[in-house]
């Protein structure tokens, strides 16, 4: 049985796979060093018990790089949601 606290939790992970996993590039993460910032913010607001979304986090990521460049976006693999996966069983 779950608790609201479990319930809780998932919210800023739901945040961060909507950032991972959005539709357009630019709203994804660019770079490392941005996914790395989010995932220290989600683990702050996981262990504070505050909410966090998906906008929240986008801004995060354009305090480290405002200028990305209008190129043609990398693909996304598998391995960024593995990263995450991991970060978080092992949190």
């Amino acid at each position: 049985m779950r608790s609201a606290a479990d319930a809780d939790l998932h919210w800023p992970v739901i945040a961060l796979l909507q950032v991972l996993l959005g539709k357009d590039p630019n709203q994804r993460f660019q770079t490392p060093a941005q996914l790395q910032k989010a995932l220290t913010k989600v683990r702050g607001v996981i262990d504070s018990g505050l909410g966090l979304t998906a906008e929240e986090l986008r801004s995060v990521s354009a305090e480290l790089t405002p200028n990305v460049s209008n190129g043609k976006p990398r693909r996304q693999s598998a391995r960024w949601l593995l990263a995450v996966g991991l970060y978080f069983a092992g949190a």
